[in-house]
Formats: structure tokens, C-alpha cells, sequence
């Protein structure tokens, strides 16, 4: 997941998978930002098989929705957006193991860290 300020949003932040397969492209309002927050936040903190990265490269728009050793969906929404469905097991471990190198941050967070930051740039939105 990528973090972003009020002004980003404002300018304009895709949601993923959307724009794909003819249908319209949607973008976050700061309301349905803060909503996908909480609902990341609460998903982390009750689900022990969610795992959550944040995404630092603010030029990465890319989606990623894995069900792990069965199935992933990979989705770019840049100007020509595009989605893949993979299947393929040894496909499936060699995604895995890329995104796995890609996703690294240079300080490790635990799942607690992760949802306390969320909570805390969440509460920077308020006034």
C-alpha cells in the first residue's frame, strides 16, 4: 500500500484495478482514502494472513492481489493499463520471490509498526 497526502489525493490518486477492461477509471477522495485506511488497519489487526507492505516509490503504480502458492493478479495503471492473471505455480514462486526483493524497506517494520503508522498518518488528515 502507498501513502499519500491530502494534496496528492487531490491532484488526483488512481485506485487500483480501476480504468481496466473498458470500464472508468476511479480515483481516492480523501473520504474513501481514510475509509481504505481504516478497513487496511482493521483487515491487519483481526487477519493474521494479511500481510501488509507500504510502498515508498511514489512512482509505482502498480497493484498486486495474491493468494498465495495459487493464484496472483498484477495490475499497472499507467497509460496503457493492463492486468495479468498467473496460475502457473513455478510462475507464482518466482513472482513471489521478485516482489518479495522489491517490496523490502531499509527498516523493517513489524505488523504493529505498520498499523500504527497507518493510524498515525490517518490522523493527519484531520484538522
Amino acid at each position: 500500500m502507498s501513502t499519500y497526502s491530502k494534496e496528492e489525493i487531490k491532484k488526483g490518486v488512481l485506485l487500483p484495478f480501476s480504468g481496466l477492461l473498458g470500464f472508468p477509471k476511479y480515483y481516492y477522495t480523501v473520504d474513501s482514502y481514510l475509509l481504505h485506511l481504516e478497513n487496511v488497519v482493521k483487515l491487519s489487526s483481526e487477519k493474521e494472513n494479511y500481510d501488509l507492505e507500504i510502498n515508498y516509490k511514489k512512482d509505482c503504480y502498480q497493484s498486486y492481489l495474491i493468494k498465495q502458492d495459487k493464484e496472483i493478479l498484477i495490475c499497472d495503471n499507467t497509460i496503457s493499463p493492463f492486468l495479468f492473471h498467473v496460475k502457473r505455480p513455478e510462475l507464482i514462486s518466482a513472482i513471489w520471490y521478485l516482489l518479495n526483493k522489491n517490496v523490502q524497506i531499509s527498516q523493517e517494520m513489524t505488523r504493529a509498526e505498520i498499523t500504527e503508522k497507518l493510524k498515525t498518518h490517518s490522523q493527519s488528515f484531520e484538522i
